[in-house]
Parts: C-alpha cells; sequence; structure tokens
C-alpha cells in the first residue's frame, strides 16, 4: 500500500522551534524592558509628588506681605467688634494664610487637605492650619483667636 504523506525529517522542524525560541525570547526582552521602565517611572512620580516652591520676586512678595496683613487687620476689627464669629473668624484666616501661600509659592494649598498640607513641606502652614481645624469646625471652642492672629502675622511677616 502507498500513501501520499511521507514522513520529513525531524530536522526540518527544530529550524521553525530556533524561529519560536529566539521570538520568545526577544519578546521577553523587550517586555522586561518596558515593565521596568514603566515601574521606575511610576516611582520617579511619586517622589515627585511635591509640589516646587516658587520664590517670588521681592516685589510681589511685600505686595502679598501687605496685601494679606491688611485683611488680617480688617479679619481682627470684625471679630472683636462681633460682626463675625470666632468659629467664622477662624475660617476667614484659613483662608488668609492658604492664599497668601498661594500668592507666593504657586503652590495651590486653598484646595489641599491637612494631610496633604503636611506632606508639601511647609512647617509653619501645617503649624497654622492644624491651629486653626479644632475652631474652624467646632460648634464652640476655647481657642484664642487673637494668638492665632499674632501667630498667622508673625509667618506672613518672616515669609522669605
Amino acid at each position: 500500500m502507498k500513501t501520499s504523506v511521507s514522513l520529513q525529517d525531524p530536522y526540518q522542524f527544530m529550524f521553525w522551534w530556533l524561529i519560536i525560541a529566539v521570538v520568545a525570547v526577544i519578546i521577553a526582552v523587550l517586555l522586561h524592558i518596558f515593565v521596568k521602565k514603566k515601574l521606575k517611572h511610576l516611582l520617579k512620580k511619586k517622589d515627585d509628588n511635591r509640589p516646587r516652591i516658587e520664590k517670588p520676586k521681592p516685589g510681589d512678595l511685600v505686595t502679598a506681605k501687605r496685601k494679606y496683613l491688611g485683611e488680617l487687620d480688617k479679619l481682627e476689627r470684625d471679630v472683636m467688634s462681633q460682626k463675625i464669629t470666632v468659629r467664622h473668624g477662624y475660617q476667614k484666616m484659613s483662608r488668609i494664610i492658604r492664599l497668601f501661600v498661594h500668592d507666593v509659592t504657586r503652590i495651590r494649598v486653598q484646595d489641599y487637605t491637612l494631610s496633604e498640607i503636611s506632606e508639601i513641606g511647609i512647617p509653619a502652614l501645617t503649624m497654622l492650619v492644624t491651629e486653626y481645624y479644632e475652631p474652624e469646625f467646632a460648634k464652640y471652642s476655647q481657642a484664642d483667636i487673637r494668638a492665632s492672629m499674632r501667630r498667622t502675622r508673625e509667618v506672613i511677616s518672616t515669609w522669605y
């Protein structure tokens, strides 16, 4: 009986396996390089999450200090004359210091939570916002708003 199928030399199949193995190794190396670069980029991005603090021009810093110290003076008058409550005073004071820091650093701290503020590396701002939190959100507070205003003025006045 004759068959039309003839058996192939085993070495002919070895050629295809060699090509498949080389392609698999190339794909594995490329995949390794891609994953390594992606991980490096993600880790670098995570470390660079801290916003960059820009130094203002000297004239801009003087103008910002004058503006926000004036706003603090007005706020103090409003609180002492009881036009606004102490709680509202703390809320406004928090807004004033956050806007000041935004103006002089270009970091949008007015949108940050306390934990985000503590991560950016401005200890004076973290200290003030921490001080404001309890009286800002509590219905009743024993906080001394005059002392808080004094510390806020000091931070603004001594800003680099």
